[in-house]
């Protein structure tokens, strides 16, 4: 998901359940935004260059979020509530990344399991991020990479 006005992605409108999984999520306004009772697992995404929010998230939301990388967003994780007036109580438990994030976190407690480390990409200017750290990140970043390259030409042709 890669250069949306907006959000990468957007489960708003109604409750959703499933998985958000091993997806580049790369410069848009909010990579993931999760909206009303949604019960989701969020995993293994690499989420990067995000204007407003790597990951924005109602309190009403049940998430398990865990092994990602969200760096270099203008805020890593951002929780609001659902009712006008209320303050948000979001609570990150799972083991994720989170560096150069112009801010961490905004209404949103971060476990002890969330690194502040570099992820150690690769080769992010070919479009592999593969991280140093183990287990943390994208499943497939070579098949991933393979998928940029074809974006980068569909580019250079216009």
């Amino acid at each position: 998901m890669i250069r949306n006005k907006n959000r990468g992605f957007y489960i708003g409108n109604r409750s959703a359940i499933g998985e958000i999984s091993n997806n580049l999520i790369v410069d848009n306004a909010t990579g993931i935004n999760v909206f009303a009772n949604s019960k989701l697992e969020i995993d293994h995404n690499v989420i990067i260059r995000s204007g407003y929010a790597g990951l924005a998230i109602a309190d009403t939301a049940k998430l398990k979020i865990e092994n990602n990388i969200i760096a270099d967003n203008e805020t890593g994780i951002v929780g609001f509530s659902s009712e006008k007036g209320r303050e948000p109580d979001i609570d990150i438990k799972g083991k994720n990344l989170l560096f150069g994030n112009k801010a961490a976190s905004e209404n949103a407690d971060l476990s002890s399991k969330v690194l502040e480390k570099n992820p150690g990409f690769s080769h992010p200017e070919k479009g592999l991020f593969k991280s140093a750290i183990h287990d943390i990140g994208l499943e497939n970043p070579k098949e991933l990479q393979s998928l940029w390259i074809k974006w980068q030409a569909a580019l250079d042709k216009h």
